[in-house]
């Protein structure tokens, strides 16, 4: 099988494609808007494409799984997700089906989802209809948005104030309550039925834009709470929880309807999320249950990815 992998000048990727399964993929074709990010990446063939939401990318990429006989995409690009949908039905895509992954894209429409459903404890507000509802220190993000960008932690009415004297959008920004807590990024490794699955979280050291240092954690809470995300929303594919726990709650920020940067980490624990998921695909029988993972497995990312087993 040939695979492609978009936005492949990012941190991880090049990672990932070292741990890919030579057994299952025959070729690699790495894209991104950035031609010089691939350079140092190991790949059959590279291409530079327009950004995801040019509509020139579509009729790029297209051309491109044509040319190159592509039968699995994996997209780890926001503004593309969607996008590939379009693509025929016989193009396997590692991500969540177009309804959950429009829901998550929606950091507004997503939090206010998870408190109506009761997987969250508070609401999500927009900006332009915030009353003060929460005790300071309060979190000011984009609506639409990765990478941390954007996001403002604001301590005080005074701050507050400030920020809404800015020339922005207030429609476009959302103000959500901070709980105490560790931040966690979890991996849920789902198939298409939503019925076979596996959920890794791995506990946040240092964050900067992305996950710098983590390590993975057994987590009874937050696999309680990622099996009401399945059997609510029945994703259809893979996709990152962003989430503050302690001993007793558990609060969603965002999900990503996409592999995380801490997709590396996961492998690391023993499940690598592109080799399961195709084996899946081609096997029904494969069970994603059954695989075991190890807990205290730590990611430690300058300019490569370490890993440091049975860390304390």
């Amino acid at each position: 099988m040939n695979i492609l992998l978009t936005g492949a000048g990012g941190v991880y990727i090049k990672h990932l494609i070292r741990k890919l399964d030579k057994n299952i993929f025959d070729e690699v074709t790495i894209v991104d808007c950035n031609y010089k990010t691939l350079k140092n990446i190991r790949a059959n063939f590279k291409y530079k494409v327009p950004k995801g939401d040019n509509k020139k990318f579509l009729p790029a990429i297209s051309k491109i799984i044509k040319t190159r006989n592509i039968k699995v995409v994996v997209c780890v690009v926001d503004k593309e997700l969607i996008k590939f949908h379009k693509l025929n039905n016989k193009i396997l895509l590692l991500q969540p089906k177009r309804n959950f992954s429009k829901l998550c894209l929606n950091k507004f429409k997503l939090c206010r989802k998870l408190f109506k459903t009761n997987i969250n404890n508070f609401d999500t507000y927009l900006l332009s209809n915030y009353k003060n509802t929460f005790h300071f220190p309060i979190i000011i993000k984009p609506i639409y948005g990765c990478g941390s960008r954007g996001v403002v932690k604001i301590k005080n009415e005074k701050q507050l104030n400030n920020f809404k004297k800015k020339k922005i959008n207030k429609k476009k920004y959302i103000v959500q309550k901070i709980i105490k807590g560790d931040e966690y990024t979890v991996s849920v490794i789902l198939d298409k039925s939503s019925k076979d699955f596996q959920i890794i979280p791995k506990k946040i050291i240092k964050k900067k834009r992305f996950t710098r240092e983590a390590i993975t954690e057994k987590n009874n809470l937050i696999n309680s709470i990622c099996k009401k995300i399945i059997k609510n929303f029945k994703p259809g594919g893979p996709f990152n929880v962003q989430c503050i726990a302690n001993k007793k709650n558990l609060e969603i920020f965002e999900i990503n309807p996409r592999l995380s940067t801490s997709s590396t980490l996961t492998a690391a624990s023993g499940i690598n999320e592109i080799n399961t998921l195709v084996k899946k695909h081609l096997n029904k029988k494969f069970s994603i249950k059954k695989l075991k993972w190890k807990s205290s497995v730590k990611l430690l990312r300058n300019k490569k990815e370490n890993f440091i087993y049975n860390s304390k």
